[in-house]
């Protein structure tokens, strides 16, 4: 199977944003996607198509084609939010997988999260929800601690 994949990234602040399953957030919206080849048919590819869907499949546009031989897709997302990722591989002898731009399925999703709110999985964990809030308050006493430091710097 042909397929991209990310590395997963934790981010925590101050906004709830329900994830889907499958979506991994990235902290970035420069990104590299390692595109992985079937080694026994990579003679047979002409290009990958590398699309990109940012209406969760609903429309498909094709960002850049690549040669089989790479080995990463860049993309930068213009803005924050949901990302999906899919190739179309075109063969040597003419035939599509999938056929058409229709019938693409996503291979990766992201979601582009460069403000740094808390993503939740649509069921949290009784230990992923105590986690986040250990980070919460991590992060509060942060800001507490800076608002201190400010506070001192004021002239009387």
């Amino acid at each position: 199977m042909y397929e991209a994949v990310l590395a997963l990234s934790v981010v925590v602040s101050d906004r709830l944003i329900p994830l889907e399953t499958g979506v991994i957030e990235m902290p970035a919206r420069i990104m590299a996607i390692p595109i992985l080849v079937n080694k026994d048919r990579l003679n047979e590819i002409d290009t990958l198509g590398f699309y990109v869907s940012a209406d969760r499949g609903r429309k498909w546009k094709l960002h850049h084609e690549y040669k089989p031989t790479d080995i990463e897709a860049f993309f930068e997302a213009p803005r924050e939010g949901a990302y999906w990722f899919a190739l179309l591989i075109l063969f040597k002898d003419g035939h599509k997988e999938p056929a058409d731009v229709s019938n693409l399925q996503a291979g990766q999703k992201v979601y582009v999260n460069t403000q740094k709110r808390i993503c939740l999985s649509p069921n949290p964990s009784n230990e992923d929800l105590v986690k986040e809030n250990a980070q919460l308050k991590a992060e509060v006493k942060l800001l507490q601690k800076r608002i201190e430091e400010l506070e001192k710097q004021k002239p009387n």
